[in-house]
């Protein structure tokens, strides 16, 4: 394509209302990509187009502070819980509904001792298991610290056990989890020793299942991964990667590391693992001796370091996140087939500006289909710093630029929503405040808006239904193993058996409906099941929503 002028961007305004959004923006991008700078910020003029190519996308909520500055966020239970842990500023750990209204209140918080520091933090995927860790300072002396463990479900505010590693040490810390909460490993280093403790917990009990050390192991730990079935760890010191299986607490595999990077990735099943240097991504894969062998590697020539990598929990998919260092203004996104080693995506951005613009943190969805992306951003706002992506797809399929940087991300599963960390200024700068926000990537045909607690009424919202039908609204206490195929009505998540049918409003001429709904009166923690159908014709909503409620 011809570049395209200022003035032909503006022609493109005026003919959006005859063309798809979709199609506008690939024009833009393509224009942009030869265009002048004063086209790129043209760019953010138009944020109804740049910010997003999903019309079915938004911000659902926001809870920002001045006080405040997360660094880490996680989310759990197929998504509709958010667990963001703040240590600059009142130290604290909040849960937050994702079915919460704009702005998030925190169901509950937690005030952490204030000496707190370096945390870190993780949620199981389809559980309602969160974990913290954090190291406290010993008589105000940064180098004596004790790390602490802490166990949370959402019932409660405060934790269910905690753990408090023996010594004091100065060293850094880790924390992961599995996929259904039933695995949790945290790990220590006692610099003065070289060793590396692991602690290995089940969400029950503050005492350890099992420990063991890394003689060794060096001062540094960066790559720290449980793999989503919870049956293997990757962890990386200053120059080697070592595999474990956590069933035995055995060694798999040690490889020799080129050096200390943050480029660190574990499938679900431990099958593959990926690290990331100046100008090569690695990957390797289990082989038939039960170890790992070397299968790919990706050359990137130039003045270009691997800032993050990401596997997907069904191993069909690497996420790769580089930027070149010569300024610090570019990045660039790709996504490679694992079992046949093709690129599938790859995406630019350069900004401008003194800021280094690098990408901070990355999540794939379970199956490797959609790809979330955290930057710092540029001084000029060039490059959005939330950027998601399809498997099949160069352009993003939703951004939102923020005036600050994105220090972490986590994706729900099904990759529809993705909550981040976010700094209202860029990292470089030194200022206080932040925020975490939840975005859905694709609005769902069933939706809630309201926090579960017992008796409490919420809002329900349908869309994409059959226009101008009665609707019924699915209740169940269990869920289905696997869902049932119906034809043309589509897929039925709920037992036929233990459903409770409930009338609920029709939809209006295109196809939408909204309602309220009362949570049963009840215990904290008991969990309901919702799906909804149109009866004229019969069509079950594409998704079902997991109602735990809340204190």
């Amino acid at each position: 394509m011809q570049h395209v002028s200022f003035g032909n961007m503006f022609l493109l305004l005026k003919i959006r209302a005859k063309s798809s959004i979709s199609l506008i923006l690939k024009v833009i991008k393509m224009g942009i990509q030869k265009s002048s700078l004063g086209s790129k910020l043209l760019c953010l003029t138009i944020a109804t187009l740049c910010s997003t190519a999903n019309v079915n996308a938004e911000r659902l909520w926001s809870r920002s502070s001045p006080n405040w500055t997360p660094k880490t966020v996680s989310m759990g239970l197929r998504g509709t819980q958010v667990f963001g842990p703040i240590d600059v500023g009142q130290d604290h750990v909040a849960l937050y509904s994702g079915f919460s209204p704009d702005p998030a209140p925190p169901v509950w918080q937690n005030n952490l001792p204030i000496e707190g520091m370096n945390m870190e933090s993780a949620s199981a995927d389809t559980t309602d298991v969160h974990v913290v860790l954090s190291q406290l300072t010993v008589n105000n002396v940064n180098s004596n610290r004790q790390t602490v463990v802490k166990k949370y479900t959402s019932a409660s505010s405060t934790p269910n056990w905690s753990y408090t590693f023996p010594g004091i040490s100065a060293g850094l810390a880790k924390i992961d989890i599995s996929n259904d909460g039933s695995r949790i490993v945290a790990a220590l280093v006692y610099p003065s020793e070289m060793r590396l403790t692991v602690a290995v917990f089940s969400p029950n009990s503050g005492t350890p299942v099992s420990t063991f050390n890394i003689n060794l192991f060096g001062i540094h730990l960066n790559g720290f991964i449980v793999s989503a079935d919870g049956s293997t760890l990757y962890i990386t010191s200053n120059s080697m990667v070592f595999i474990y299986n956590l069933a035995n607490n055995s060694l798999i595999q040690q490889n020799v590391l080129p050096g200390m990077y943050s480029s660190h990735a574990l499938c679900g099943n431990g099958r593959a693992f990926a690290y990331g240097e100046f100008n090569r991504v690695h990957l390797y894969e289990r082989n038939n001796n039960g170890g790992y062998s070397q299968t790919w590697v990706g050359e990137y020539p130039g003045f270009i370091v691997t800032d993050r990598l990401v596997l997907s929990d069904d191993c069909s998919t690497l996420g790769i996140g580089l930027h070149e260092y010569s300024q610090d203004l570019t990045v660039k996104i790709k996504m490679i087939d694992v079992q046949s080693k093709n690129q599938l995506m790859q995406d630019e951005c350069t900004g401008i500006g003194t800021f280094q613009n690098v990408v901070s943190d990355m999540s794939l969805s379970a199956d490797g289909s959609r790809l979330a992306v955290a930057l710092w951003g540029d001084g000029g706002n060039v490059c959005s710093e939330l950027r998601v992506y399809n498997r099949d797809t160069d352009t993003p399929i939703y951004q939102h630029n923020y005036p600050g940087s994105v220090h972490a991300l986590d994706m729900s599963p099904d990759g529809k929503r993705v909550v981040t960390a976010v700094k209202p200024v860029h990292a470089n700068t030194f200022a206080g405040g932040g925020s975490f926000d939840l975005h859905a990537i694709e609005l769902d045909e069933l939706r809630i808006v309201g926090i579960p607690r017992p008796g409490a009424t919420v809002s329900v919202r349908l869309r994409g239904l059959p226009a101008n039908s009665p609707t019924q609204l699915l209740t169940s206490t269990s869920l289905l193993q696997e869902p049932v195929y119906m034809g043309n009505m589509g897929s039925l998540f709920l037992p036929r058996l233990s459903m409770n049918p409930i009338a609920f409003t029709d939809t209006n001429s295109i196809g939408q409906a909204t309602g309220n709904f009362q949570i049963p009166a009840g215990s904290v923690g008991s969990n309901l099941f919702m799906q909804a159908i149109a009866m004229l014709p019969r069509r079950l909503t594409e998704n079902f929503e997991q109602i735990k409620t809340l204190p």
